[in-house]
């Protein structure tokens, strides 16, 4: 009798400490990370339109850890998630920004903003937009700038399709703002449908611009997607010599490069028996 009651203590006792380390198990696997989640911040959603709709903001605090995912997430209903529609941002800055495309004429939507890091995910406060309904919208495109230099860009644009009524007025609108609008920078150029150009100048070396077509008619206003380009760095080249004794850094005689492309013009006299070097920082070597 002895025998089986140690025998049944043992059993009680081994299954207790099965039990005990299942749980303990169970319960490690749904702990979380310790740490804060990103902060973001929703700026605006940019004059939806039929079909689609820009989205802005940016990351005020990364949290306890580095941004391993950014974007935007959209739906019908309240308090959109990862679950839910969802655009991932693909460059390694703060800023958010995306075109939501696909979207249903005289549609309501929800949208927030969000960042991902090894903590969790933060989202932004949530701002509602409604797409326009007009079943014959203008339709126009932004294409890609045709040049780009230090000071200047050639860009176009297209009109695809008028819509119920005339072109009226057709263009760009342009700036440092990542969606710019009308009420900016604004070039017109003529009415109608097909392909049109122009060229912005007076622009800052090696800046982003933002860019994007419009049209107007009888209807109302319509854009095209945006696009964006760097202007080129104006390169030069210094000539130092024995007419100025050598002197580094010195920008009264220089030769330039105004296309940024490595071919360089400059026109000035040197003393007789000059000896120069072109250097193209501050050291002769």
């Amino acid at each position: 009798m002895k025998f089986r009651v140690v025998s049944h203590s043992l059993v009680i006792f081994a299954l207790t400490i099965l039990l005990v380390s299942c749980n303990k198990k169970d319960n490690s696997s749904t702990n979380q990370q310790s740490g804060t989640v990103p902060l973001v911040f929703a700026e605006a959603v940019s004059e939806p339109l039929y079909t689609s709709a820009w989205v802005s903001g940016w990351i005020t605090s990364q949290g306890s850890s580095a941004v391993k995912k950014k974007g935007v997430c959209w739906d019908t209903t309240h308090n959109p998630t990862l679950k839910n529609h969802v655009i991932f941002s693909t460059d390694n800055t703060a800023n958010i920004m995306e075109e939501i495309t696909g979207l249903a004429p005289g549609g309501s939507y929800y949208v927030r903003l969000f960042a991902t890091n090894d903590a969790g995910t933060g989202y932004s406060a949530e701002k509602y937009f409604r797409t326009k309904f007009d079943s014959s919208y203008l339709n126009v495109s932004t294409l890609n700038p045709v040049f780009v230099g230090f000071s200047f860009a050639d860009i176009s644009g297209i009109v695809n399709d008028s819509g119920r009524s005339a072109v009226i007025e057709r263009g760009f609108c342009w700036g440092r703002v990542c969606v710019p609008t009308v009420a900016d920078n604004k070039i017109i150029y003529g009415s109608g449908l097909g392909e049109f150009d122009t060229e912005l100048q007076g622009l800052t070396m090696n800046t982003i611009y933002y860019y994007r077509a419009y049209a107007i008619n009888k209807q109302g206003l319509a854009y095209g997607a945006v696009v964006s380009f760097t202007t080129k760095t104006y390169w030069m080249l210094f000539v130092p010599g024995t007419y100025q004794g050598w002197t580094l850094g010195d920008s009264s005689n220089v030769v330039k490069s105004a296309l940024g492309n490595n071919m360089f013009e400059g026109y000035f006299w040197f003393p007789a028996n000059t000896e120069y070097k072109y250097v193209q920082g501050l050291t002769l070597s």
